[in-house]
């Protein structure tokens, strides 16, 4: 592990217990490092006094960075999202060539989700990152052998004390992401198969949309730590804004 002010290679590196971040022994203390929530130790009035001065002058960093655990972490996810998958589309009407296609669209519909995630807490100041969850991956990996589907290997966890408006913005860009993929999907299906009704193209954009309706639907639910109960906390109208349109869609996927 590397401090984060110097990047030194420590064995047993100081974890902040104010920024989370990892240092060295001589930038281990907050001062050292000069720790953005060091204010966190005062009172609650200047706790709430420095933190709308930090969300003020936030500067915005759009850079998305992955370490090494994090890829791999991605990596297994995705095989297991991708596995998936393959069990909701192997009995369709489509060749070999296409199944493969849809299922990499599937799997990269997923990696878009989470990485948005990443850079709305990036861009908004916050250290965010992908992690596997031991209840997710098996709930996950359950599901390729079962008719219901739990696609939730894991998720973006931020760091810091991000707020409730910063949380719920955070959560809602990943189903966004899927709804607009689902869309975009939807209308060159619509194309396609209106000039060709025998394109396998289109048959496999449709299905590349329907799956991102239902990953946007499905994480929209107010349940526990899906996207939805984030939003739902901040905002009943954003929450509804991004529920009603996922579920619409995926009942055009369905039917």
């Amino acid at each position: 592990m590397r401090c984060g002010v110097c990047d030194k290679e420590e064995v047993l590196p100081f974890r902040c217990a104010y920024c989370g971040l990892y240092h060295c022994a001589e930038h281990r203390l907050p001062e050292a490092h000069d720790c953005k929530y060091l204010h966190l130790a005062k009172s609650p009035v200047e706790i709430e006094k420095v933190e709308s001065t930090i969300r003020e002058r936030r500067p915005i960093r759009v850079g998305i960075r992955l370490s090494r655990s994090e890829l791999i972490n991605l990596v297994i996810g995705s095989a297991l999202v991708s596995a998936v998958g393959f069990t909701l589309l192997r009995f369709g009407r489509i060749d070999t060539a296409h199944l493969a296609l849809a299922i990499g669209a599937f799997t990269a519909s997923f990696l878009v989700h989470e990485l948005a995630h990443k850079f709305e807490a990036t861009r908004q100041g916050y250290t965010a990152a992908f992690k596997l969850s031991t209840i997710g991956v098996l709930l996950t990996l359950i599901s390729v052998f079962s008719p219901l589907k739990v696609i939730a290997p894991g998720a973006v966890n931020v760091h810091g004390l991000p707020t409730s408006k910063a949380l719920a913005r955070i959560a809602a860009v990943g189903p966004l992401t899927n709804i607009v993929i689902a869309l975009v999907c939807y209308i060159v299906s619509l194309v396609t198969l209106t000039i060709s009704p025998a394109s396998q193209l289109g048959r496999v954009s449709f299905v590349v949309g329907s799956l991102n309706s239902f990953l946007a639907l499905f994480n929209m639910l107010p349940f526990g730590p899906l996207d939805g109960m984030k939003v739902l906390n901040y905002s009943k109208k954003a929450w509804l804004a991004l529920f009603i349109p996922a579920a619409l869609l995926t009942l055009y996927g369905y039917l």
